[in-house]
């Protein structure tokens, strides 16, 4: 098999496998896995949710794959109405507990860094 298609069969399986994750992964409920799919999160380090998986489908130009809808439809419904993202959750800890993070990315109001890439993945999809 040559590059080119190994290429293109990947994308596929990963577009797959994203849109699966995102949208409704549990196949009667139509509700998430977890709670955590569907909430933004920034940094998302090494766990997975829903812009995770839409940065994944944009560096694979797939946004545009029709099982991408849904989480595209998702995160345009986080948008606040100034245009900015706040997360849902967080994967890190504040100076001062336990297990700290170098950077206070902040929880309480809207992320910059969170907004960037949200607006970069909506604007991609034609969206913004």
């Amino acid at each position: 098999m040559d590059e080119e298609a190994v290429r293109e069969r990947a994308e596929a399986r990963c577009a797959a496998l994203v849109a699966a994750a995102i949208a409704r992964a549990a196949l009667h409920s139509g509700k998430p896995i977890h709670a955590a799919f569907v909430a933004l999160h920034w940094p998302a380090y090494w766990h997975y949710d829903v812009l995770a998986g839409l940065r994944v489908l944009r560096a694979l130009n797939l946004l545009a794959d029709e099982r991408a809808a849904d989480a595209l439809d998702l995160l345009e419904s986080r948008r606040l109405p100034d245009g900015r993202f706040r997360p849902g959750g967080s994967w890190w800890e504040p100076r001062g507990t336990r297990t700290r993070d170098a950077v206070d990315w902040g929880r309480g109001g809207p992320s910059p860094p969170l907004t960037l890439h949200a607006l970069a993945v909506l604007k991609d999809a034609g969206r913004v």
